[in-house]
């Protein structure tokens, strides 16, 4: 029964994960990861 109930909660958690994972989306960032610092 602990086994099972620990195989559940398992799988609970790498589904959540994997849909909470995100994806391939890029950042919000205009500068696309320059720095914003303006000079030399």
């Amino acid at each position: 029964m602990k086994k099972m109930l620990a195989l559940i909660l398992a799988l609970c958690m790498a589904l959540s994960l994997a849909a909470c994972g995100g994806g391939n989306a890029p950042a919000n960032n205009a500068d696309n990861g320059r720095s914003r610092r303006r000079g030399r």
